[in-house]
């Protein structure tokens, strides 16, 4: 079992950078995401994440901040390994473009057309407690519950999972649902 954990605890890295595919209510697009601890303040994490899709409209999220790693000992038959990473971001939200075009044909009269336009921008802050249950040495689960002050404060609530091929590669996928949902897969490489 000793074996067995110390191989789990290099699976369970907040040092990666992740490239993938995200689609939410706006459309579908890209996502970058990067994590990286600071040796000098160990449980310190700085975080970072840029994400782009577009549909009728266009979306983009931008935020950097910090996060701090709990590791918990708790040991289970059920799982290997449990942590709990608090975090803190600053986020900026942009959204822009037309929407859909309706034509409405009143019984009398000439058809009345509308289109749906939308230009926002807005920064705020998001943060939360992520838990990572290490189940096998492959495979992670995720949840998360923050608190986002950015377009409308919501609490968005986020399950995944992280499947490692190798000790640097890993499989992510996560859902989160909130005021807006997204669902997003990307490939991982683990700097351990």
């Amino acid at each position: 079992m000793a074996s067995g954990l110390a191989s789990a605890e290099s699976y369970q890295s907040h040092d990666y950078i992740d490239l993938g595919f995200m689609n939410n209510d706006f459309g579908s697009g890209f996502t970058v995401a990067g994590s990286f601890d600071v040796k000098q303040i160990e449980p310190l994490v700085v975080i970072g994440s840029y994400s782009q899709t577009s549909d009728d409209y266009d979306f983009s999220r931008v935020s950097v901040g910090a996060g701090w790693k709990l590791p918990l000992n708790v040991q289970h038959d059920l799982f290997q390994r449990i942590d709990l990473f608090f975090h803190g971001e600053i986020e900026n939200i942009q959204v822009s473009g037309t929407g859909n075009y309706y034509c409405v044909t009143p019984e009398f009269g000439a058809p009345m057309c509308v289109s749906s336009s939308l230009d926002e921008s807005d920064t705020g802050l998001y943060g939360g407690a992520l838990a990572r249950w290490q189940l096998t040495d492959k495979l992670e689960l995720l949840g998360d519950v923050s608190i986002r002050t950015t377009r409308d404060f919501n609490i968005p609530v986020m399950i995944g999972a992280n499947y490692s091929f190798t000790k640097n590669w890993v499989l992510n996928a996560e859902y989160e649902f909130g005021n807006y949902d997204h669902i997003s897969i990307s490939a991982r490489y683990q700097f351990n």
